[in-house]
């Protein structure tokens, strides 16, 4: 939840001008995130200038305002030195008597990222040697602490590959090996890097991640994931049982089958987990969601639920598997449940279950001999305005389908058909602007087949996450504030609910 930060310092009230950002979409994108002393620090990129919101919690946000000495729109991010705050900020396009195609300058921070000022010169000089294409240009940077190596590394996109440098005091900077992600791409510029440690049963693993711009061929911006080892100087992909062959037999890793979640950043918390955030939305409409051009270019953006990150091993190799981190609203909220009842396409056993913000887990049951074709949760209802949720045990899938959410009309790409079929990933089944379906975890006993979803609603967004972890959907929804219903059908028999129980929760 964002609140306006009372009290803020003089000059923090301003609202700041600038230049318009360079390249890639106007979407409000989270560029770091930071665990200091006084709470959690999420820096977002927005049109004209970087947004400042402050948190205890990671779940509600206080925001505080820019001022005069902000930071204007180009891409970058922020990192903690000792007390202060240091920015990079990229400038593609710039050039000098070396050569450069780009070039990374730095500010700092003395008051925990409230007023900025310019260091000196050029922090480095960026160009990009390998096999980057002649005409690459740098989209995007981020910068992480490596305790590993002790050392400081600096990813830089530049929309088909990654060059990593590397720093021992954040001032000289080494380039020590390029990736080439061409195999990976599908037609959006690579954006939005991120390079973060995970632990595997006991060892160190490393997962890079990246969005993709909006491209056809991916209907809209994506977020995709390698897991492989980083020696200090070059990250090595990890070849599983299903990444054998030719480089193009490599599958897409998605950290979420949904379209609507851009841009994630992690952060590790108080108690040592590794926690994502990150935006709700896709670059096929930024700008242009309701009510959204009437909001400062320097907001906040719509974040999607804290998740916490691990690595697991699968078939297929080590996979992410996300949880969301929510919190009831106070001590007083009351958790309801309904347990052991018929679902047919007449009854609804949770027509008092509903609420426009909750957080529910769904355990439903359905028999292979005279069980329902599908079941169909159906979230955020009044009237005809529904979100859907369709369970079909005998294909073991779920989707989701936001075609009757509520507003739609703001943009062609919310809920039309893409032109082209949805990138091929694993567990995906098939997707369009309006609906995506995946391939949904599902135990059987006898002709019994089961399935468990947790599903978290927020006033402008749905996500549904699956036992293990390993299918995650996000989707962007405005159906209004009057819309809270919640509705359990099936279709052409009988299903059972074994258990939902939904817990209140404060909107994030």
């Amino acid at each position: 939840m964002i609140e306006t930060l009372e009290g803020s310092r003089p000059g923090e009230a301003t609202a700041a001008g600038g230049t318009p950002s360079i390249g890639g979409s106007a979407l409000t994108a989270p560029v770091s995130l930071l665990r200091l002393a006084d709470g959690y620090h999420l820096f977002c990129r927005a049109r004209n200038c970087w947004s400042h919101t402050v948190s205890s919690d990671l779940l509600h946000w206080r925001r505080i305002p820019v001022g005069d000495h902000c930071l204007r729109a180009d891409p970058g991010c922020v990192v903690a030195d000792g007390t202060d705050l240091v920015a990079f900020l990229l400038h593609p396009g710039a050039s000098d008597t070396s050569g450069s195609t780009s070039s990374v300058t730095m500010a700092r921070s003395t008051d925990s990222g409230r007023t900025w000022h310019p260091e000196p010169g050029p922090a480095v000089d960026v160009c990009l040697p390998g096999t980057q294409s002649p005409d690459a240009q740098p989209s995007d940077l981020r910068v992480i602490r490596d305790e590993a190596h002790d050392q400081w590394v600096m990813m830089v996109a530049d929309g088909t590959g990654f060059t990593f440098l590397v720093s021992t005091d954040l001032t000289s900077w080494t380039a020590t090996s390029v990736l080439d992600a061409t195999r990976w791409h599908e037609g959006g510029a690579l954006c939005h890097p991120d390079l973060l440690p995970l632990d595997l049963e006991g060892q160190t693993r490393w997962v890079l991640w990246w969005t993709s711009a909006a491209s056809p061929r991916t209907n809209g911006s994506t977020t995709r994931y390698l897991v492989g080892d980083w020696d200090g100087r070059a990250f090595t992909p990890q070849r599983g049982p299903s990444q054998t062959g030719t480089p193009a037999s490599d599958p897409v890793l998605r950290t979420d089958l949904g379209r609507d979640l851009y841009a994630p950043i992690s952060v590790q918390d108080a108690s040592g987990r590794r926690i994502m955030i990150a935006a709700v939305g896709n670059e096929d409409y930024a700008n242009l969601t309701p009510g959204s051009t009437a909001t400062p270019d320097d907001r906040p953006p719509t974040l999607a639920t804290p998740r916490e990150l691990r690595l697991v091993h699968t078939p297929a190799g080590p996979r992410l598997a996300t949880a969301p981190v929510t919190a009831p609203i106070g001590p007083d909220a009351t958790s309801r449940t309904v347990a052991d009842r018929p679902v047919t396409a007449a009854s609804n056993p949770l027509s008092q279950l509903g609420g426009r913000t909750l957080d529910a887990e769904i355990e439903l049951e359905a028999s292979a001999y005279d069980s329902a074709g599908s079941v169909t949760l159906q979230i955020r209802c009044e009237g005809q305005v529904h979100t859907d949720l369709v369970w079909r045990p005998a294909e073991g899938s779920l989707t989701l389908d936001r075609s009757e959410s509520g507003a739609t009309e703001f943009s062609p790409s919310f809920t039309a058909p893409s032109t082209e079929p949805g990138v091929p990933a694993e567990g995906l089944l098939r997707a369009t602007s309006a609906t995506v379906t995946a391939r949904w975890p599902q135990s059987c006993l006898g002709v019994m087949r089961r399935a468990w979803l947790r599903v978290v609603v927020n006033p402008s967004s749905v996500e549904v996450f699956s036992p293990d972890g390993l299918v995650a959907i996000t989707s962007a929804i405005f159906p209004g504030p009057g819309a809270t219903g919640l509705r359990l059908a099936a279709t052409s028999g009988t299903a059972r609910l074994v258990s939902a129980t939904v817990h209140p929760i404060a909107a994030s």
